[in-house]
């Protein structure tokens, strides 16, 4: 300006001429973009969001300068909080984030040149988190023993393993979360099964309780089918069978025989199945296994075939037979019997065998010697030995005849009287002879006479027969005493004894022959037995022996009774007057006893013995001996209801005795 116009004086120095404004450049920013991850049970970091994706933070600048920005933890706020879960989140700039774009745009214009407002700041950005993958697995076991219903798959024999892919947490099953219906058992064949046979199965988580989990983590991705869990093994049952039974013959030459379905009855257990069972799967315990044909006990048992076949039938048990059925082979025998010419039999002899005769063996025989008293062998030809053959073997005999001679003398005496006075005899003597017969004596039986009868020369032959009558039975009485001796055991140690006894009768027949006895029947078809009571000793209880029917099968009887003594109630002391200065009396407790009679089959008699009170006692049981009889309880019971209301009726006195010393006190 001076050399424009030099006629001035000018200033030297700076000379102020107004003001020079230069205004902060506005900048602005946008937040866009996305990422994602799988669900590892973490809050989504900083580090997430830069892991791929193309989340970006933008700064505009000035002069078309783009800044852009890496997000620090704090920068940043989700639309909820902390974001674990799976889904999709946004993300916005805070305060703290816009500040520290404000601090890049500082650096970079320098302070206060640039600024960011934090309505410049636009956009989100979002960041999804997906579901991870899980497995699920398991090596759960469960083993029953067969039961005949199905087996139920306990929840606690099969935990459920979770293995999520990456670093995902592995969820928590709480207790209780599945129930057996959660689960569901497959045979070797893969298919759906209620378990209830021997064998081994595999567990089965269903998808059902695959949902149940999914609901408690809904982070995963879960299956949607069965998963695999673990096995279930049923194993056999313990089956006891017994082989019982017992069968015999006479022997006969003939191996023996059982049936089939004689030896598989008698094979018992439950739920047995004996299906297809055969002779052959059953041995004799003979050296070859071969049915027995001689005397002898034999058994048969199930063998190893017939084993087999049982497990193979029963295979959901653990099969044990034990046991045998037994076979006697009884001795032969051959009964000899001596008749006579009309078939009556005259000796019997019952068997001429051993124990161990079989069948057709020989036995030597004397038949001669064993004829009966008086009689003879018809034909005298007979053999030294006779079969056993479970028959008869009969020899003809007939009565031996007694022959005597029966005399008569017809006597003529001729007296000479001599012209001397004197006499001599003549005697002329005629004799005739008569045979006789007596028929020989044989035990129960009764022969017809043969008469004594005058014959002469001229009298011509005669044949007679004698016969022989069994004699009628002989009749007596049978009589059987049933007796009840009733044994008393006095206080004093002593014993007394009351015997009741009831008589009953029948006719008894013998046959004269061979003595058999029959009966006819008993006179009357029962009887009884009074009722006894012990004789009263004061200060004593006993029992009552009751009245008993019996019959001619009861057996005689022993019962044993004995008398309990009855304690009375101490006296209670009445307290004296304070002014006597003494101690008030003292109650003792009110003791009851009470005896009850039990007789069982061995005749044990129980004394109960009760105290009212605090203490109790019992007296031992008296034992008698076999055969005795039980007693009702009735008449003890009403005693000891009897005894025991007294007892409570002096109790009761005592607590008013009690209650009015309390009262003058």
């Amino acid at each position: 300006l001076k050399k424009l116009n030099p006629n001035y004086n000018w200033p030297t120095t700076e000379q102020e001429v107004g003001k020079l404004v230069i205004e902060a450049a506005q900048a602005s920013a946008t937040v866009s973009g996305e990422n994602s991850r799988v669900y590892n049970g973490q809050v989504i970091s900083t580090v997430d969001l830069y892991q791929g994706g193309n989340i970006n933070v933008t700064i505009y600048g000035i002069n078309g300068n783009k800044i852009t920005y890496t997000l620090k933890d704090g920068d940043y706020n989700w639309n909820v909080m902390d974001p674990t879960n799976i889904g999709t989140y946004t993300l916005t700039l805070n305060d703290t984030g816009i500040s520290h774009l404000q601090e890049v745009l500082t650096a970079k214009y320098g302070a206060g040149n640039v600024t960011l407002a934090n309505s410049a700041v636009t956009g989100n950005a979002k960041f999804t988190i997906t579901p991870a993958i899980i497995k699920i697995s398991g090596n759960g076991s469960q083993t029953g023993t067969y039961t005949g219903s199905p087996q139920v798959v306990d929840p606690n024999n099969f935990p459920i393993r979770l293995t999520p892919e990456g670093d995902a947490p592995s969820p928590t099953i709480p207790d209780g979360t599945l129930t057996s219906d959660d689960f569901v058992v497959k045979n070797k064949d893969g298919k759906p099964v209620n378990p209830t046979n021997v064998g081994d199965y595999t567990v089965y988580l269903t998808p059902e309780g695959v949902d149940k989990l999914k609901k408690l983590n809904p982070n995963y991705n879960w299956p949607t089918t069965e998963q695999e869990v673990g096995a279930l093994t049923i194993t056999p049952a313990k089956m006891d069978v017994t082989l019982s039974g017992n069968d015999s013959k006479v022997s006969d030459g003939q191996p023996a025989k059982v049936d089939i379905s004689t030896l598989v009855d008698n094979l018992t257990s439950n739920n047995l199945n004996k299906n297809g069972l055969t002779l052959a799967d059953f041995s004799w315990n003979t050296s070859d296994g071969s049915a027995p044909i001689e005397v002898g006990n034999y058994t048969i048992t199930l063998n190893e075939n017939g084993l087999k076949k049982l497990q193979i039938n029963n295979s959901n048990y653990t099969v044990n037979v034990t046991g045998e059925f037994k076979y006697t082979i009884i001795a032969a025998s051959q009964k000899i019997e001596y008749v006579d010419g009309n078939g009556n039999i005259i000796k019997v002899i019952d068997n001429i065998g051993t124990d161990a005769s079989n069948y057709g063996e020989k036995v030597d025989f004397d038949v001669k010697q064993n004829v009966p008293e008086n009689y003879k062998l018809v034909n005298s030809n007979v053999p030294t030995q006779v079969t056993i053959e479970n028959g008869v073997t009969r020899f003809v005999i007939e009565p031996n005849i007694v022959t005597t001679t029966d005399t008569k003398t017809v006597t003529r005496t001729i007296i000479v009287e001599t012209p001397d006075g004197s006499e001599s005899k003549v005697v002329q003597t005629v004799t005739f002879m008569r045979p006789q017969y007596t028929a020989p004596e044989i035990p129960g039986y009764t022969s017809n006479e043969v008469p004594e009868e005058v014959v002469t020369p001229d009298t011509e032959d005669k044949t007679v027969t004698v016969k022989y009558t069994k004699n009628p039975l002989i009749e007596t009485t049978d009589t059987k005493t049933v007796t009840r001796t009733i044994i008393v055991e006095n206080p004093d140690g002593s014993e007394s004894k009351a015997i009741q006894t009831v008589t009953f009768t029948r006719p008894q027949y013998t046959d004269p022959v061979n003595d058999e006895v029959t009966y006819g029947d008993w006179d009357k078809s029962s009887g009884s037995w009074d009722k006894y009571t012990a004789p009263e000793i004061p200060g004593y209880t006993s029992n009552e022996v009751p009245e008993e029917e019996v019959t001619p099968d009861t057996e005689d009887q022993t019962i044993r009774i004995g008398y309990s003594k009855q304690q009375e109630p101490e006296t209670p002391t009445i307290p004296s007057q304070p002014a006597d200065n003494k101690e008030s009396g003292k109650v003792s407790a009110v003791k009851q006893q009470v005896s009850t009679t039990k007789i069982s089959e061995t005749n044990i008699v129980n004394t109960v013995q009760k105290k009212v009170g605090k203490q109790a006692s019992r007296n031992r049981a008296q034992v008698n001996k076999k055969n005795d009889h039980t007693l009702p309880q009735t008449g003890a019971h009403k005693d000891m209801l009897a005894i025991i209301s007294g007892a409570l009726a002096v109790g009761i006195g005592l607590l008013g005795l009690s209650l009015d010393r309390k009262k003058k006190k």
